[in-house]
């Protein structure tokens, strides 16, 4: 990697260099050399800065000499021209200033007094003196890295520092989940950008043996090691440093998928245990056995404190529910055609069991409550489970707001409030607007009469005859509330419109 950029050569006092045509931008090149040849390019490899008398474009008045000379340099990857003054050429040729600022060519001018050699000296000095910085930020970088190794959650703080060092987002992938790490080393979700770098990742882990490979990824190239034992490939660790890495960062990378390979294997196995521990801690809650489930989640989180949790009912879960599970879902416990979930805090719940819900299942989700109150939340969500249409998740927390609207929208009550209002028979088109208007106005006969164009008697005779066929007496509450809840189920599915 080239470690001198051409604004640090221009800015060097000891050499007093002149600007004549400005560079594009500051970027490194690789070396420096001197040549009088006529076209020098095709010796030199790309991103040298070229110094040159000037003896080989005579005394600088062919103009076509001149732009044919630039352009080979500029063809050749050169990254900028030095002219040397007072040996062939007292001053720059003015037509060679106007075809390196035509073909945008830095060109800057080295006085009589500073020989080549003296430019040349100083660009090793400094690139020597670059790659000695560089080897001891390397070193640097793997022993906070070996440090990271050794602290209680070794894996995490190996790959957040790696993130940290590489400037640039980590991912480890394995069987059982996805970890990211965002460029300051904090633990974040992979953004869409991941897809094909995690595409790749599995792709590789699916293989089952060591290797390497580089694909597009957040901010460049992704690099990806696979993690683990020969044969036994438990995870890829997949980096991006930005689009050019250096030894440096892939010594960090390699450094980083080795410690991996080492922790990863104990980080799942205790992962695994840690998943079992939490299952059994919120069957302990569901069970009454509050004590004892706060003493287990202690245990694996610290204090307990006012954590809300929400309970997941999935409903006819044709296929079973992916491996990977969010962060801070616990899969409870799974039946043929049911699974129950525990989401610890109530952020994102909706996007999360529906990234992990089979298509034509249904879902429930309970309000947050407290430890102490999981068997509340659990009959909650199976509530809003049975309320739910295929495909969709429903929260109990809406339910409650509007329950009637949706008692009366469930599909297997349209046939029961159809069975209850068939008992009217024939005269089933003439009672029921005089039932409607009843039960609209507060049972009240005048202002039902009213609104029907009758006479209260008449109403009042309709209604009875009406509580007959249905065997209730409709002086009754309970009656009532049985014949409103029919007549709006029934409206509802556009079957009780005389």
């Amino acid at each position: 990697m080239a470690t001198v950029t051409l604004a640090e050569l221009l800015a060097a006092p000891a050499l007093r260099l002149r600007t004549a045509v400005a560079p594009r931008d500051s970027g490194p090149f690789a070396w420096v050399h001197s040549t009088d040849l006529i076209d020098p390019a095709r010796f030199l490899p790309p991103a040298t800065v070229v110094l040159t008398t000037g003896q080989q474009l005579a005394d600088g008045s062919d103009a076509e000499l001149v732009t044919r000379y630039v352009s080979e340099l500029v063809r050749g990857g050169v990254s900028a021209l030095g002219f040397g003054l007072g040996v062939v050429h007292e001053r720059t040729p003015a037509t060679l200033v106007r075809s390196c600022r035509d073909q945008q060519l830095p060109l800057f001018e080295v006085p009589f007094e500073v020989p080549f050699l003296a430019v040349a000296t100083h660009v090793a000095r400094a690139s020597e003196a670059a790659r000695a910085e560089r080897v001891a930020w390397t070193q640097r970088a793997i022993a906070e890295l070996t440090r990271s190794a050794h602290r209680r959650d070794g894996l995490d703080e190996v790959l957040g520092a790696c993130a940290r060092l590489l400037s640039g987002p980590v991912a480890l992938v394995t069987a059982r989940r996805v970890r990211s790490w965002a460029a300051d080393g904090r633990r974040s979700e992979p953004s869409s950008a991941w897809a094909p770098v995690l595409a790749q990742a599995r792709s590789l882990l699916a293989q089952g043996r060591a290797a390497t490979a580089a694909v597009e990824g957040p901010q460049g190239a992704a690099h990806l090691y696979t993690v683990g034992a020969l044969g036994a490939m438990s995870g890829v660790l997949a980096c991006s440093p930005g689009p050019e890495p250096d030894a440096a960062h892939r010594a960090v990378m390699a450094t980083a998928a080795g410690l991996a390979s080492l922790a990863v294997s104990t980080a799942d196995r205790v992962w695994v245990a840690m998943a079992t521990a939490r299952q059994a801690a919120f069957e302990l809650a569901l069970g009454g056995a509050i004590g004892a489930a706060e003493d287990v989640l202690s245990a694996l989180d610290g204090e307990v404190g006012d954590e809300r949790y929400l309970v997941v009912c999935i409903r006819g879960a044709a296929q079973p529910l992916p491996s990977v599970l969010p962060p801070g879902v616990t899969e409870l416990r799974r039946t043929a055609a049911d699974s129950l979930l525990v989401i610890e805090g109530a952020a994102r719940a909706v996007d999360h069991v529906r990234a992990v819900m089979p298509p034509a299942a249904r879902a429930g989700i309970s309000g947050p409550h407290p430890l102490a109150d999981l068997a509340l939340a659990f009959r909650e969500a199976a509530a809003a489970a049975d309320s739910a249409r295929a495909g969709a998740v429903a929260v109990f927390d809406d339910l409650a707001d509007s329950p009637w609207s949706h008692l009366t929208v469930l599909g297997q009550h349209g046939a029961i409030a159809e069975g209850f209002l068939d008992r009217l028979g024939d005269r089933r088109d003439e009672l029921l607007p005089a039932l409607r208007a009843w039960l609209d106005n507060g049972t009240q006969w005048e202002p039902a009469a009213r609104a029907l164009g009758m006479h209260r008697h008449t109403l009042r005779n309709l209604v009875e005859e009406a509580g007959r066929a249905l065997d209730r007496d409709l002086s009754s509450a309970v009656a009532r509330a049985e014949l409103t809840w029919a007549l709006a189920v029934a409206g509802a599915t556009g079957e009780a419109s005389p």
